[in-house]
Protein backbone atom coordinates (compact mmCIF):
# COMPACT_ATOMS: atom_id res chain seq x y z
CA UNK A 1 0.00 0.00 0.00
CA UNK A 2 1.39 3.31 -1.06
CA UNK A 3 1.09 6.07 1.51
CA UNK A 4 1.71 9.76 1.36
CA UNK A 5 3.26 11.75 4.11
CA UNK A 6 1.83 14.80 5.78
CA UNK A 7 2.93 18.11 4.50
CA UNK A 8 3.62 20.23 7.55
CA UNK A 9 1.04 22.91 8.22
CA UNK A 10 0.25 25.49 10.91
CA UNK A 11 -1.01 24.43 14.32
CA UNK A 12 -3.62 26.19 16.35
CA UNK A 13 -2.27 28.16 19.36
CA UNK A 14 -2.54 26.49 22.73
CA UNK A 15 -4.94 27.97 25.21
CA UNK A 16 -4.52 25.49 28.05
CA UNK A 17 -5.15 27.85 31.05
CA UNK A 18 -8.24 29.42 29.52
CA UNK A 19 -9.63 26.01 28.71
CA UNK A 20 -9.15 24.79 32.26
CA UNK A 21 -10.89 27.86 33.66
CA UNK A 22 -13.89 27.34 31.41
CA UNK A 23 -14.03 23.70 32.39
CA UNK A 24 -13.98 24.54 36.13
CA UNK A 25 -16.65 27.23 35.74
CA UNK A 26 -19.01 24.97 33.87
CA UNK A 27 -18.33 22.20 36.38
CA UNK A 28 -19.11 24.38 39.45
CA UNK A 29 -22.26 25.73 37.87
CA UNK A 30 -23.37 22.21 36.86
CA UNK A 31 -23.94 23.39 33.28
CA UNK A 32 -23.18 21.11 30.26
CA UNK A 33 -21.34 23.09 27.57
CA UNK A 34 -22.62 23.02 23.95
CA UNK A 35 -21.25 20.09 21.82
CA UNK A 36 -18.99 22.25 19.69
CA UNK A 37 -17.58 23.91 22.81
CA UNK A 38 -17.27 20.55 24.55
CA UNK A 39 -15.27 19.12 21.63
CA UNK A 40 -13.10 22.21 21.62
CA UNK A 41 -12.55 21.88 25.36
CA UNK A 42 -11.70 18.17 24.94
CA UNK A 43 -9.23 19.09 22.28
CA UNK A 44 -7.57 21.71 24.44
CA UNK A 45 -7.63 19.54 27.55
CA UNK A 46 -6.25 16.57 25.62
CA UNK A 47 -3.52 18.72 24.21
CA UNK A 48 -2.70 19.92 27.63
CA UNK A 49 -2.52 16.39 28.90
CA UNK A 50 -0.60 14.58 26.08
CA UNK A 51 0.90 17.57 24.30
CA UNK A 52 -0.45 16.25 20.88
CA UNK A 53 -4.05 17.10 19.93
CA UNK A 54 -3.74 15.77 16.34
CA UNK A 55 -4.94 12.77 14.41
CA UNK A 56 -4.01 10.85 11.24
CA UNK A 57 -6.24 11.34 8.22
CA UNK A 58 -6.43 8.71 5.42
CA UNK A 59 -7.80 9.19 1.89
CA UNK A 60 -8.62 5.80 0.30
CA UNK A 61 -8.69 5.02 -3.45
CA UNK A 62 -11.27 2.63 -4.89
CA UNK A 63 -11.22 1.69 -8.61
CA UNK A 64 -14.14 -0.14 -10.19
CA UNK A 65 -13.27 -3.54 -11.69
CA UNK A 66 -12.21 -4.70 -14.28
CA UNK A 67 -9.97 -1.63 -14.45
CA UNK A 68 -8.63 -1.89 -10.93
CA UNK A 69 -5.12 -1.59 -12.33
CA UNK A 70 -5.65 2.05 -13.29
CA UNK A 71 -3.97 4.73 -11.18
CA UNK A 72 -4.91 8.32 -10.39
CA UNK A 73 -3.48 11.44 -8.80
CA UNK A 74 -5.39 12.04 -5.55
CA UNK A 75 -4.89 14.49 -2.70
CA UNK A 76 -6.57 16.25 0.18
CA UNK A 77 -6.02 19.46 2.10
CA UNK A 78 -7.23 20.51 5.56
CA UNK A 79 -8.02 23.95 6.88
CA UNK A 80 -5.35 23.60 9.57
CA UNK A 81 -2.79 23.65 6.78
CA UNK A 82 -2.26 19.90 6.61
CA UNK A 83 -2.28 18.07 3.24
CA UNK A 84 -1.35 14.80 1.55
CA UNK A 85 -1.07 13.56 -2.04
CA UNK A 86 -0.53 10.30 -3.93
CA UNK A 87 0.14 10.88 -7.65
CA UNK A 88 -0.31 7.22 -8.66
CA UNK A 89 -2.94 5.78 -6.39
CA UNK A 90 -4.56 2.58 -7.57
CA UNK A 91 -7.31 0.45 -6.15
CA UNK A 92 -6.71 0.07 -2.40
CA UNK A 93 -3.98 2.72 -2.22
CA UNK A 94 -4.12 5.71 0.14
CA UNK A 95 -2.90 9.25 0.74
CA UNK A 96 -2.14 9.80 4.45
CA UNK A 97 -1.43 12.90 6.48
CA UNK A 98 -0.35 12.78 10.15
CA UNK A 99 -0.69 15.46 12.81
CA UNK A 100 -3.94 16.85 11.49
CA UNK A 101 -5.58 18.91 14.14
CA UNK A 102 -8.78 17.58 15.66
CA UNK A 103 -11.60 19.70 14.35
CA UNK A 104 -9.85 20.49 11.12
CA UNK A 105 -11.91 20.12 7.91
CA UNK A 106 -10.30 18.21 5.06
CA UNK A 107 -11.31 18.20 1.35
CA UNK A 108 -10.40 15.44 -1.17
CA UNK A 109 -9.59 16.12 -4.82
CA UNK A 110 -8.48 14.11 -7.88
CA UNK A 111 -6.37 15.54 -10.65
CA UNK A 112 -7.15 14.56 -14.27
CA UNK A 113 -9.31 11.48 -13.74
CA UNK A 114 -9.02 10.65 -17.42
CA UNK A 115 -11.41 10.19 -20.35
CA UNK A 116 -14.29 7.78 -19.85
CA UNK A 117 -13.95 7.78 -16.07
CA UNK A 118 -16.43 9.10 -13.57
CA UNK A 119 -15.18 10.21 -10.14
CA UNK A 120 -17.17 10.09 -6.95
CA UNK A 121 -15.57 12.51 -4.43
CA UNK A 122 -16.40 12.14 -0.75
CA UNK A 123 -17.88 14.84 1.45
CA UNK A 124 -15.49 16.99 3.45
CA UNK A 125 -14.10 15.24 6.51
CA UNK A 126 -14.05 16.89 9.94
CA UNK A 127 -11.28 15.38 11.99
CA UNK A 128 -12.43 13.99 15.33
CA UNK A 129 -10.53 12.79 18.33
CA UNK A 130 -12.39 9.48 18.30
CA UNK A 131 -11.95 8.87 14.55
CA UNK A 132 -11.77 7.01 12.26
CA UNK A 133 -10.64 9.91 10.14
CA UNK A 134 -10.93 8.28 6.70
CA UNK A 135 -12.72 9.14 3.49
CA UNK A 136 -12.73 7.51 0.00
CA UNK A 137 -12.53 8.54 -3.64
CA UNK A 138 -14.18 6.09 -6.06
CA UNK A 139 -13.28 5.92 -9.77
CA UNK A 140 -15.69 4.11 -12.12
CA UNK A 141 -15.07 3.43 -15.78
CA UNK A 142 -18.17 4.80 -17.42
CA UNK A 143 -17.36 4.65 -21.16
CA UNK A 144 -19.43 2.22 -23.24
CA UNK A 145 -18.96 0.94 -26.74
CA UNK A 146 -21.18 -0.53 -29.46
CA UNK A 147 -20.58 -4.11 -30.54
CA UNK A 148 -21.79 -4.90 -34.08
CA UNK A 149 -22.84 -8.31 -35.37
CA UNK A 150 -22.52 -8.31 -39.17
CA UNK A 151 -24.22 -11.05 -41.20
CA UNK A 152 -22.95 -12.26 -44.58
CA UNK A 153 -24.72 -14.95 -46.61
CA UNK A 154 -22.56 -16.67 -49.21
CA UNK A 155 -25.05 -18.38 -51.53
CA UNK A 156 -26.64 -18.08 -54.91
CA UNK A 157 -30.36 -17.77 -55.53
CA UNK A 158 -32.72 -19.03 -54.24
CA UNK A 159 -30.78 -19.16 -50.96
CA UNK A 160 -29.44 -15.58 -50.84
CA UNK A 161 -32.54 -14.43 -48.95
CA UNK A 162 -32.07 -16.87 -46.07
CA UNK A 163 -32.13 -15.56 -42.47
CA UNK A 164 -30.46 -16.95 -39.39
CA UNK A 165 -30.88 -16.74 -35.63
CA UNK A 166 -27.93 -15.26 -33.74
CA UNK A 167 -27.69 -15.09 -29.96
CA UNK A 168 -25.10 -13.11 -28.01
CA UNK A 169 -23.78 -12.76 -24.48
CA UNK A 170 -21.40 -10.27 -22.86
CA UNK A 171 -19.67 -10.84 -19.53
CA UNK A 172 -17.48 -8.72 -17.32
CA UNK A 173 -15.19 -11.59 -16.39
CA UNK A 174 -17.43 -12.76 -13.59
CA UNK A 175 -21.05 -12.58 -14.65
CA UNK A 176 -23.08 -12.34 -17.85
CA UNK A 177 -24.11 -8.70 -17.95
CA UNK A 178 -25.85 -8.56 -21.35
CA UNK A 179 -27.58 -11.09 -23.59
CA UNK A 180 -30.12 -11.31 -26.38
CA UNK A 181 -30.91 -12.75 -29.80
CA UNK A 182 -31.63 -11.42 -33.28
CA UNK A 183 -32.69 -12.77 -36.67
CA UNK A 184 -30.57 -11.40 -39.50
CA UNK A 185 -29.98 -11.93 -43.22
CA UNK A 186 -27.32 -10.99 -45.72
CA UNK A 187 -26.00 -7.47 -45.08
CA UNK A 188 -27.91 -7.00 -41.82
CA UNK A 189 -26.20 -5.55 -38.75
CA UNK A 190 -27.30 -6.13 -35.17
CA UNK A 191 -25.94 -3.79 -32.48
CA UNK A 192 -25.23 -4.47 -28.82
CA UNK A 193 -25.18 -1.06 -27.17
CA UNK A 194 -23.72 0.18 -23.88
CA UNK A 195 -21.04 -2.46 -23.61
CA UNK A 196 -18.17 -1.50 -21.35
CA UNK A 197 -14.62 -1.70 -22.58
CA UNK A 198 -13.03 -4.87 -21.27
CA UNK A 199 -16.16 -6.97 -21.47
CA UNK A 200 -16.10 -10.12 -23.59
CA UNK A 201 -18.92 -10.64 -26.09
CA UNK A 202 -19.74 -13.90 -27.87
CA UNK A 203 -21.99 -14.52 -30.89
CA UNK A 204 -23.53 -17.95 -31.48
CA UNK A 205 -25.68 -19.12 -34.37
CA UNK A 206 -28.28 -21.72 -33.45
CA UNK A 207 -30.36 -24.12 -35.54
CA UNK A 208 -28.02 -24.08 -38.51
CA UNK A 209 -29.99 -25.40 -41.51
CA UNK A 210 -28.89 -28.43 -43.49
CA UNK A 211 -26.23 -27.79 -46.15
CA UNK A 212 -25.08 -24.57 -44.45
CA UNK A 213 -21.82 -23.87 -42.65
CA UNK A 214 -21.08 -20.94 -40.32
CA UNK A 215 -17.83 -19.13 -39.54
CA UNK A 216 -16.93 -16.13 -37.36
CA UNK A 217 -14.43 -13.35 -38.02
CA UNK A 218 -12.11 -12.33 -36.44
CA UNK A 219 -13.40 -14.85 -33.88
CA UNK A 220 -16.59 -15.93 -32.21
CA UNK A 221 -15.64 -14.05 -29.01
CA UNK A 222 -14.06 -10.60 -28.85
CA UNK A 223 -12.87 -8.40 -26.00
CA UNK A 224 -14.31 -4.91 -26.28
CA UNK A 225 -11.68 -2.22 -26.64
CA UNK A 226 -11.88 1.55 -26.48
CA UNK A 227 -10.26 1.93 -29.92
CA UNK A 228 -12.35 -0.76 -31.64
CA UNK A 229 -13.49 -1.94 -34.07
CA UNK A 230 -15.76 -4.09 -31.95
CA UNK A 231 -17.28 -6.23 -34.69
CA UNK A 232 -18.08 -9.93 -35.09
CA UNK A 233 -18.84 -10.99 -38.65
CA UNK A 234 -20.92 -14.14 -39.09
CA UNK A 235 -20.59 -15.80 -42.51
CA UNK A 236 -23.12 -18.41 -43.59
CA UNK A 237 -22.13 -20.43 -46.65
CA UNK A 238 -24.42 -22.73 -48.59
CA UNK A 239 -22.79 -26.03 -49.52
CA UNK A 240 -24.97 -27.84 -52.06
CA UNK A 241 -25.44 -31.57 -51.49
CA UNK A 242 -23.51 -33.93 -53.74
CA UNK A 243 -25.27 -34.21 -57.10
CA UNK A 244 -27.08 -37.40 -58.00
CA UNK A 245 -25.79 -39.67 -60.70
CA UNK A 246 -22.51 -41.05 -61.98
CA UNK A 247 -20.35 -40.52 -65.03
CA UNK A 248 -17.05 -41.65 -66.49
CA UNK A 249 -14.73 -39.12 -68.08
CA UNK A 250 -13.53 -39.06 -71.69
CA UNK A 251 -10.14 -40.16 -70.35
CA UNK A 252 -11.68 -43.30 -68.90
CA UNK A 253 -13.39 -44.26 -72.15
CA UNK A 254 -10.26 -43.43 -74.14
CA UNK A 255 -8.26 -45.90 -72.07
CA UNK A 256 -10.91 -48.62 -71.64
CA UNK A 257 -12.08 -49.51 -75.12
CA UNK A 258 -12.83 -53.00 -73.84
CA UNK A 259 -15.62 -51.50 -71.69
CA UNK A 260 -17.45 -49.79 -74.57
CA UNK A 261 -21.01 -51.05 -74.99
CA UNK A 262 -21.38 -53.67 -77.70
CA UNK A 263 -23.79 -51.59 -79.78
CA UNK A 264 -21.81 -48.37 -79.80
CA UNK A 265 -21.25 -48.45 -83.56
CA UNK A 266 -25.01 -48.37 -84.21
CA UNK A 267 -24.98 -44.68 -83.30
CA UNK A 268 -21.68 -43.73 -84.88
CA UNK A 269 -23.07 -42.25 -88.09
CA UNK A 270 -25.75 -40.24 -86.28
CA UNK A 271 -23.17 -38.95 -83.81
CA UNK A 272 -20.77 -37.93 -86.58
CA UNK A 273 -23.53 -36.10 -88.44
CA UNK A 274 -24.07 -33.83 -85.41
CA UNK A 275 -20.55 -33.46 -83.99
CA UNK A 276 -18.43 -33.87 -87.18
CA UNK A 277 -16.36 -36.66 -85.63
CA UNK A 278 -16.88 -40.37 -85.21
CA UNK A 279 -17.04 -41.70 -81.68
CA UNK A 280 -13.51 -43.09 -81.90
CA UNK A 281 -12.22 -39.80 -83.26
CA UNK A 282 -14.13 -37.68 -80.76
CA UNK A 283 -13.00 -39.54 -77.66
CA UNK A 284 -9.35 -38.90 -78.61
CA UNK A 285 -9.71 -35.20 -79.37
CA UNK A 286 -7.75 -32.56 -77.48
CA UNK A 287 -8.52 -28.88 -77.16
CA UNK A 288 -11.57 -26.74 -76.53
CA UNK A 289 -14.52 -25.42 -78.47
CA UNK A 290 -16.17 -27.92 -80.79
CA UNK A 291 -13.54 -30.54 -80.02
CA UNK A 292 -14.28 -30.37 -76.30
CA UNK A 293 -18.01 -30.60 -77.02
CA UNK A 294 -17.55 -33.67 -79.24
CA UNK A 295 -15.21 -35.30 -76.73
CA UNK A 296 -17.64 -34.94 -73.82
CA UNK A 297 -20.63 -35.83 -75.97
CA UNK A 298 -18.92 -39.11 -76.94
CA UNK A 299 -18.20 -39.88 -73.27
CA UNK A 300 -21.77 -38.96 -72.35
CA UNK A 301 -23.23 -41.28 -75.00
CA UNK A 302 -21.05 -44.16 -73.81
CA UNK A 303 -22.11 -43.45 -70.22
CA UNK A 304 -25.77 -43.45 -71.22
CA UNK A 305 -25.52 -46.77 -73.07
CA UNK A 306 -23.37 -48.58 -70.52
CA UNK A 307 -24.96 -50.64 -67.80
CA UNK A 308 -23.72 -49.94 -64.30
CA UNK A 309 -23.42 -46.16 -64.78
CA UNK A 310 -26.22 -44.10 -63.23
CA UNK A 311 -26.01 -41.40 -65.88
CA UNK A 312 -28.51 -38.57 -65.65
CA UNK A 313 -28.47 -37.23 -69.21
CA UNK A 314 -30.64 -38.54 -72.03
CA UNK A 315 -28.91 -40.37 -74.90
CA UNK A 316 -31.36 -39.05 -77.47
CA UNK A 317 -30.70 -35.47 -76.41
CA UNK A 318 -26.96 -36.10 -76.67
CA UNK A 319 -27.32 -37.49 -80.20
CA UNK A 320 -29.39 -34.44 -81.13
CA UNK A 321 -26.73 -32.05 -79.79
CA UNK A 322 -29.04 -30.77 -77.08
CA UNK A 323 -26.55 -30.37 -74.20
CA UNK A 324 -23.89 -27.71 -73.73
CA UNK A 325 -20.30 -28.78 -73.16
CA UNK A 326 -20.34 -27.65 -69.51
CA UNK A 327 -23.42 -29.76 -68.75
CA UNK A 328 -21.87 -32.83 -70.33
CA UNK A 329 -18.55 -32.26 -68.59
CA UNK A 330 -20.20 -31.82 -65.19
CA UNK A 331 -22.12 -35.09 -65.49
CA UNK A 332 -19.11 -36.94 -66.87
CA UNK A 333 -17.14 -35.95 -63.77
CA UNK A 334 -19.60 -37.26 -61.16
CA UNK A 335 -17.58 -40.39 -60.52
CA UNK A 336 -17.03 -43.55 -62.52
CA UNK A 337 -18.27 -46.78 -60.91
CA UNK A 338 -16.63 -49.00 -63.54
CA UNK A 339 -13.47 -50.85 -62.76
CA UNK A 340 -12.65 -52.82 -65.84
CA UNK A 341 -9.42 -54.27 -67.09
CA UNK A 342 -6.14 -52.51 -67.27
CA UNK A 343 -5.90 -49.76 -69.83
CA UNK A 344 -7.04 -50.87 -73.29
CA UNK A 345 -6.72 -47.77 -75.44
CA UNK A 346 -9.17 -46.91 -78.18
CA UNK A 347 -7.62 -47.61 -81.60
CA UNK A 348 -6.77 -44.65 -83.74
CA UNK A 349 -8.82 -44.11 -86.91
CA UNK A 350 -5.79 -45.25 -88.94
CA UNK A 351 -5.63 -48.48 -87.01
CA UNK A 352 -9.34 -49.01 -87.55
CA UNK A 353 -9.01 -48.53 -91.33
CA UNK A 354 -5.98 -50.81 -91.55
CA UNK A 355 -7.76 -53.52 -89.59
CA UNK A 356 -10.81 -53.26 -91.81
CA UNK A 357 -8.68 -53.54 -94.96
CA UNK A 358 -6.88 -56.55 -93.52
CA UNK A 359 -10.16 -58.24 -92.69
CA UNK A 360 -11.48 -57.62 -96.21
CA UNK A 361 -8.31 -59.07 -97.75
CA UNK A 362 -8.62 -62.18 -95.61
CA UNK A 363 -12.19 -62.70 -96.81
CA UNK A 364 -11.24 -62.26 -100.49
CA UNK A 365 -8.35 -64.76 -100.34
CA UNK A 366 -9.92 -67.40 -98.10
CA UNK A 367 -9.51 -71.06 -99.30
CA UNK A 368 -12.62 -72.87 -100.60
CA UNK A 369 -12.99 -75.90 -98.39
CA UNK A 370 -15.58 -77.60 -100.64
CA UNK A 371 -14.57 -81.14 -101.59
CA UNK A 372 -13.28 -81.73 -105.11
CA UNK A 373 -16.11 -82.45 -107.54
CA UNK A 374 -18.66 -80.95 -105.23
CA UNK A 375 -20.23 -77.58 -105.56
CA UNK A 376 -21.97 -75.26 -103.26
CA UNK A 377 -25.63 -74.65 -103.79
CA UNK A 378 -24.84 -71.36 -105.49
CA UNK A 379 -22.31 -72.98 -107.82
CA UNK A 380 -24.64 -75.90 -108.63
CA UNK A 381 -27.23 -73.48 -109.83
CA UNK A 382 -24.76 -72.19 -112.41
CA UNK A 383 -23.70 -75.59 -113.89
CA UNK A 384 -24.69 -76.07 -117.52
CA UNK A 385 -23.74 -78.75 -119.99
CA UNK A 386 -21.33 -77.87 -122.83
CA UNK A 387 -19.96 -79.99 -125.68
CA UNK A 388 -16.74 -81.83 -125.05
CA UNK A 389 -13.60 -80.44 -126.62
CA UNK A 390 -12.64 -81.86 -130.05
CA UNK A 391 -9.23 -82.80 -128.85
CA UNK A 392 -8.46 -84.20 -125.45
CA UNK A 393 -5.22 -82.30 -125.49
CA UNK A 394 -6.90 -79.02 -126.19
CA UNK A 395 -7.37 -77.00 -123.08
CA UNK A 396 -10.15 -74.49 -122.96
CA UNK A 397 -9.08 -70.93 -123.22
CA UNK A 398 -10.43 -68.23 -121.01
CA UNK A 399 -12.87 -67.32 -123.76
CA UNK A 400 -14.01 -70.89 -124.41
CA UNK A 401 -14.67 -71.49 -120.77
CA UNK A 402 -17.41 -68.95 -120.65
CA UNK A 403 -20.51 -70.36 -119.18
CA UNK A 404 -18.69 -73.22 -117.60
CA UNK A 405 -17.71 -73.81 -114.04
CA UNK A 406 -13.98 -73.51 -113.88
CA UNK A 407 -12.46 -75.39 -111.02
CA UNK A 408 -8.99 -74.56 -109.76
CA UNK A 409 -6.25 -77.09 -110.60
CA UNK A 410 -6.01 -79.80 -108.02
CA UNK A 411 -2.47 -79.01 -107.08
CA UNK A 412 -2.94 -75.24 -107.05
CA UNK A 413 -1.96 -73.89 -103.64
CA UNK A 414 -4.32 -71.46 -101.88
CA UNK A 415 -3.39 -67.85 -102.26
CA UNK A 416 -1.71 -66.65 -99.11
CA UNK A 417 -2.46 -63.19 -97.79
CA UNK A 418 0.45 -60.86 -97.98
CA UNK A 419 1.71 -60.17 -94.51
CA UNK A 420 1.77 -56.42 -93.77
CA UNK A 421 5.09 -54.90 -93.00
CA UNK A 422 6.03 -54.52 -89.37
CA UNK A 423 5.36 -50.82 -89.50
CA UNK A 424 1.92 -51.23 -91.06
CA UNK A 425 -0.85 -49.52 -89.06
CA UNK A 426 -2.08 -51.70 -86.25
CA UNK A 427 0.65 -54.28 -86.47
CA UNK A 428 2.94 -52.70 -83.91
CA UNK A 429 0.11 -52.22 -81.43
CA UNK A 430 -0.24 -55.39 -79.39
CA UNK A 431 -3.28 -54.05 -77.62
CA UNK A 432 -5.09 -53.34 -80.83
CA UNK A 433 -4.52 -56.99 -81.89
CA UNK A 434 -6.95 -57.97 -79.14
CA UNK A 435 -9.65 -55.65 -80.40
CA UNK A 436 -9.39 -55.77 -84.18
CA UNK A 437 -12.25 -58.25 -84.27
CA UNK A 438 -14.49 -55.61 -82.82
CA UNK A 439 -13.29 -53.05 -85.33
CA UNK A 440 -13.93 -55.54 -88.06
CA UNK A 441 -17.49 -56.00 -86.96
CA UNK A 442 -17.98 -52.29 -86.48
CA UNK A 443 -16.70 -51.45 -89.92
CA UNK A 444 -19.39 -53.54 -91.48
CA UNK A 445 -21.97 -51.74 -89.44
Amino acid sequence: MRESTRVAGGRKPRRTVVSLVFALVFGVMGVVPPPALAEHLDYQIGEASDNDATRTVTLNMEVDAPFDGATFNISFTCDDGSSATNPSAGNGDTAIASDVAVGAVCTATQINPGVDWSVELPDDLTVTAAGPNEFTIKNTYSATRRVALNMEVDADAPFDGATFNISFTCDDGTDIVASGSVTVGDGDIAAINDVLVGWSCTATESNIPANWTVSYSPSQTITVTAAGPNVITIVNTYVPPPPAGQGCTPGYWKNHFDRWPANWSHYDAQFEAVYNYSLIEAIQLMGGGGKALARHAAAGLLNAFTGGVDYQLDSGTILAGGYAKDVLEFNNDLGCPLGGTSASPVPTPRQVDAAAEEAAAEEDTSVDDTAEGEHTEEEAALVIEVPEAESAEEEPTEESSAGRVVEPPVDEAPVEQETPADDAPGKSDNTWGKNKGKAKGNKGK
